[in-house]
């Protein structure tokens, strides 16, 4: 049968965008890594976690592995407030994670697959780092993005047929757009609106 699309429902894509939006926002999404029983809670809600405490440390480690992993959807989404030293950063963050969080590779017939070697927490941040390389293995890493409206962020996989999407829904799309109208007026304030 297969495996399924990496960018499909249930696939690790969706993985890798739960991870990061956990993030809390001005519209209304809370914090799920603020503590390490949120970081916990969240964790086991998403079944990448069994039965384990988790401290506070893991807890900022795992909102390190977000900021760098929404810093690289960014740069996919050409987020203009995303300057080449944020990624740069963001991509040795990630390349340090790896070698704190390894995974293993298992080869069958049908193929490979890449499964977290740790527990607790080690273990979360491992499965999300497998499911992105997945992603990458499979094509698809270009396509998870964050919305590049100021302050949603929010990640979301492009589905679209040319992957040129930029914001997470049209209303996130409107507003940016408004506000680029707005701050063009301000610019030219003489110019006539349609």
């Amino acid at each position: 049968m297969g495996r399924p699309d990496a960018l499909g429902a249930g696939g690790p894509a969706e993985t890798v965008v739960g991870f990061v939006n956990t993030r809390e926002d001005t519209s209304g999404r809370i914090e799920r890594f603020g503590t390490a029983s949120d970081f916990a809670e969240w964790a086991r809600e998403n079944g990448l976690l069994a039965d384990a405490v988790m401290s506070e440390s893991e807890a900022t480690a795992a909102r390190e592995l977000r900021s760098s992993l929404l810093t690289v959807m960014l740069a996919h989404s050409d987020h203009p407030g995303t300057a080449p030293e944020q990624v740069e950063g963001a991509e040795a963050q990630l390349a340090h994670a790896a070698e704190l969080y390894p995974v293993k590779i298992t080869l069958s017939v049908a193929g490979s697959s890449l499964e977290s070697q740790g527990r607790g927490a080690a273990g979360v941040f491992g499965s999300v780092l497998a499911a992105a390389n997945e992603v990458v293995q499979r094509g698809g890493w270009a396509r998870i993005k964050a919305c590049c409206s100021h302050p949603c962020e929010h990640g979301f996989v492009d589905r679209t047929k040319n992957g040129a999407r930029r914001y997470c829904s049209s209303a996130c799309a409107s507003r940016a757009a408004s506000r680029a109208m707005r701050g063009r007026q301000r610019k030219n304030p003489e110019q006539p609106t349609a």
